[in-house]
């Protein structure tokens, strides 16, 4: 939240889920979304900065803190993520207003077990580390 303006708003767009405004954002962090993310988390893939948007790629991992996904269905998930974040009329210092969490969401359905990708265009784990590979350089 320390990145954030007091006027701030998510949305995670897979799930149709946000906030706007400080203590909404506050709330929807602490307690409808994971409460934290340990930096041993994030594989980051790449980073997009512009003077309006800084827009991070990354595969989450979670090799230490289980999602609330993970402990529902007993399995790790590592899901390929973006979120672009940033203001319509540019940083406010070097705060944001907004951030927009994205990501395939039958991917981490598929990761987790609880959906089986036979005959759908869906993917597992498969996903991020194609991603990882690309982003290493690994063809």
């Amino acid at each position: 939240m320390r990145t954030m303006t007091d006027d701030a708003y998510v949305w995670h767009v897979p799930v149709l889920e946000g906030a706007t405004g400080g203590e909404a954002v506050r709330d929807f962090y602490s307690s409808r979304f994971f409460g934290h993310t340990p930096a041993d988390t994030v594989l980051p893939i790449s980073r997009t900065v512009s003077a309006q948007r800084v827009i991070d790629e990354f595969a989450l991992s979670s090799p230490t803190t289980p999602s609330p996904l993970d402990a529902a269905s007993g399995r790790a998930g590592r899901p390929a993520r973006a979120h672009p974040q940033g203001r319509r009329d540019g940083f406010d210092g070097h705060r944001v207003a907004s951030e927009h969490i994205y990501c395939d969401q039958a991917s981490v359905l598929v990761q987790v077990g609880l959906l089986e990708p036979i005959g759908l265009p869906a993917v597992g784990a498969e996903q991020a580390a194609r991603l990882l590979e690309l982003a290493d350089g690994r063809r």
